[in-house]
């Protein structure tokens, strides 16, 4: 009898632990595939929000470029007449900066940073592809005094007679409203990261 009952007992508890191994194992795999999901859809969410934010920018940058009275100025290549054609891009589309470029890619008018009138922006990929004709935006990490920043810089051309006659350059930032918004939707902490910083 003894043996019988150690048996039994042994079988019994085999069970438990193999019923418990088997159990936990699927509640591990099912926690973790929820969870890859949750992250998968978070990371659609800020692709998602990071696209709109890019063609906000690129939209922006077309509105601006179809300014007559600032294609005009540009064409001209005067910083004052390009400034007041320009108005105040800041205030009115919540931009960081704003740069209007001769076909060269030198800076005619800077507004929203320190003054860079005649700096060349050839060595900016975007730039050159505004340049050919296309109308792009892209998300850039931006050299600061304490650390880098990350923002959107889009650009599109002033086109008079089918050539290209200069740009206008726009930069967005990805700011904390940027970032808050981002975290109210998902639900999570967010921290966006430039370079190491």
């Amino acid at each position: 009898l003894p043996q019988i009952y150690l048996t039994i007992t042994a079988i019994g508890l085999t069970a438990f632990v193999l019923t418990t191994i088997l159990f936990t194992t699927i509640l591990f795999q099912q926690a973790e595939e929820q969870a890859l999901r949750s992250i998968e859809a978070d990371a659609k969410t800020f692709a998602l929000t990071l696209s709109e934010l890019k063609d906000r920018t690129a939209l922006v940058a077309s509105a601006i470029a179809s300014r007559d009275a600032l294609l005009s100025a540009a064409e001209s290549g005067e910083e004052p007449a390009t400034k007041t054609a320009l108005g105040d891009p800041i205030k009115d589309y919540s931009l960081s900066a704003a740069y209007v470029i001769n076909p060269g890619a030198e800076v005619i008018t800077s507004i929203g940073s320190e003054s860079i009138v005649g700096q060349s922006f050839s060595n900016d990929p975007i730039v050159n592809q505004v340049l050919t004709g296309n109308t792009i935006s892209s998300p850039l990490i931006q050299e600061g005094i304490e650390s880098p920043s990350i923002i959107i810089r889009a650009g599109s051309p002033f086109v008079r007679d089918g050539k290209v006659i200069g740009a206008i350059i726009v930069d967005t930032p990805l700011d904390t409203a940027f970032v808050d918004r981002i975290g109210t939707i998902t639900g999570l902490d967010i921290i966006i990261y430039a370079n190491e910083h």
